[in-house]
């Protein structure tokens, strides 16, 4: 459904448009999962999601270049999903570029997306991931979306989205509002 960049294409030439999606993830299995759920997205976006996907290997932040062009994907991406094992903590790295990221996205239609391993995720640092990243993208006025099922052994287990559609209809709405405010300070500046 999307063209995909290998890492050596990303590095070369970055998602630009402004409605990419960038995904990190820890394993092959955090990103299928992330890349199924992108393709979802898009379905249900239709024809107002035209991007390509950038796919990023989380150990590939502890490399400050390529951290560099990560950062730089992301900033230019309206969707960063982060597809996460949920079974230890987000490393400083992941942090640092998050915080980069989100720095340069501030405002902007930009939103973050956390995933989390249903079969291997523990509420202990699934929660604490979650908190984290929920905090840093409300500070940086972007849109949060975190989804995470506890494991088997757990007994707790929180459900995301509690309605199928509820993150749909809050990227449409979100999304209108945009080009409202485009129309808006074009007529202003005009």
């Amino acid at each position: 459904m999307f063209p995909m960049k290998s890492v050596n294409e990303s590095t070369a030439n970055p998602v630009r448009s402004g409605t990419g999606i960038v995904i990190i993830y820890e394993d092959r299995a955090t990103g299928l999962r992330a890349k199924r759920f992108a393709d979802m997205l898009a379905a249900s976006l239709g024809s107002e999601c035209d991007c390509g996907m950038a796919l990023w290997r989380s150990e590939l932040i502890e490399l400050p270049e390529l951290a560099h062009e990560i950062a730089r994907d992301a900033a230019a991406s309206e969707f960063v999903i982060v597809s996460l094992r949920g079974d230890t903590s987000l490393s400083i790295a992941t942090k640092e570029l998050l915080e980069s990221w989100l720095a340069l996205a501030a405002g902007g239609p930009s939103s973050l997306i956390a995933l989390f391993d249903p079969v291997r995720t523990l509420v202990r640092f699934a929660e604490s991931a979650r908190f984290y990243l929920r905090q840093v993208a409300t500070d940086a006025g972007v849109a949060f979306f975190g989804d995470f099922t506890a494991a088997p052994n757990e007994a707790t287990t929180i459900p995301f989205p509690v309605d199928a559609e509820e993150p749909v209809a809050s990227l449409r709405r979100r999304r209108a509002r945009n080009r409202r405010v485009e129309i808006l300070e074009g007529k202003l500046v005009a």
